[in-house]
């Protein structure tokens, strides 16, 4: 199939379950030219000299976006915002800033978002099961899921795609939060720590975590219910907690809903344990709040720092599921991302965590 008929993939029509705006009829298209474009094909609609919406698009691509971009006459080169900056040439209309809504398809991947409060609304991410491997699949899940969308869906993304100011929520250790994992399911989880809180004051850890990263962990919960109380969730159990960037907690992505004090005594941390690259002769241990350090002390195993710091939960929807039913974390160590295998809490490193915990006098 010629890959220009992937340009009308949406109809208008169908552009609004997905919260993007209309093409006017009365816009002209141009096709961008570029050596650059490797694997996919770029159409800019332009109002005069104008660029008010762009697709690109091929066998394994499909992104459309607004814009808001004045190019020349000739209509080779984009004007800047700013006079004090040079023009930039055509090709590089892919990588400017979107305004509002974007559909984003990327094989195997599928996003829906607002690039200017740089909130998600849908992704497959989570939802492994919703992936696409080409362009026909994709054509494929857009048309399952203009049918599938209620009055309510359609108000709801009409709603999240006329926001057009980035917000920062503020958040507590404790607070509880509702993530969409799916288009209609949600997971709740809850912030176990805030790494950047014990910095500020002053507490002694081991600061060997980029960005801005707090401590979460998900309930055993998969379900259609925005509205699960709090109580609800105290009686289940949770996955093992995970260190990620704060993001999606203070984007306002992950909802807070309420808060349930924390006892740090009896929640469940990621334990860190490793040398440092200035202080080889010293061995760390972290897990929660507990800070210690051995001088003159050799390593019992390898490093397990575990102090890789994701923006997204490491868990599909598909293995929370399976999880669930079993009512353990198990297939969580077995078959969840490949840190799993390093985690100190995963049952096969159990000799060595009791080994170190040894070297720290811990039980």
């Amino acid at each position: 199939m010629e890959q220009k008929t992937y340009l009308n993939l949406l109809t208008n029509e169908q552009r609004k379950f997905f919260g993007l705006s209309k093409i006017d009829p009365n816009w002209k298209t141009y096709d961008v030219q570029s050596e650059n474009f490797s694997g996919y094909n770029v159409t800019i609609y332009l109002d005069g000299q104008k660029a008010k919406k762009c697709i690109i698009y091929g066998e394994k691509r499909y992104k459309e976006f607004n814009l808001d971009e004045t190019l020349s006459k000739n209509l080779d080169l984009i004007l800047p915002h700013d006079e004090n900056k040079r023009p930039s040439t055509i090709d590089s209309i892919v990588n400017k800033t979107a305004i509002g809504m974007v559909l984003n398809f990327d094989a195997p991947n599928t996003s829906i978002y607002n690039e200017t409060t740089h909130q998600s609304y849908y992704s497959n991410f989570f939802d492994s099961e919703s992936r696409t491997s080409n362009i026909e699949e994709f054509r494929a899940w857009v048309q399952d899921w203009c049918k599938n969308s209620s009055e309510s869906d359609v108000q709801e993304i009409t709603e999240f795609a006329g926001r057009t100011k980035q917000v920062a929520i503020s958040y507590n250790e404790g607070d509880v939060f509702r993530v969409k994992l799916a288009r209609h399911k949600f997971g709740y989880g809850r912030i176990l720590l805030d790494y950047n809180k014990m910095k500020r004051n002053n507490e002694p850890f081991w600061d060997c975590l980029m960005g801005t990263p707090i401590v979460v962990s998900l309930y055993h919960i998969l379900t259609e219910d925005k509205n699960v109380t709090i109580d609800k969730l105290k009686t289940l159990s949770s996955f093992p907690s995970e260190i990620i960037m704060d993001n999606n907690i203070r984007l306002g992505e992950y909802e807070i809903i309420g808060n349930i004090p924390v006892e740090y005594s009896k929640e469940d941390y990621p334990i860190m344990y490793g040398s440092s690259i200035d202080e080889k002769n010293t061995v760390y241990f972290q897990r929660g709040k507990l800070f210690l350090k051995k001088e003159n002390a050799e390593l019992i195993s390898r490093n397990f720092r575990n102090n890789g710091v994701t923006f997204n939960l490491g868990i599909n929807t598909s293995l929370m599921e399976k999880c669930i039913e079993e009512n353990s974390n198990l297939s969580y160590y077995k078959e969840g991302p490949l840190s799993t295998r390093a985690d100190l809490r995963n049952p096969i490193n159990k000799i060595v965590l009791e080994q170190i915990l040894a070297q720290f006098n811990l039980n």
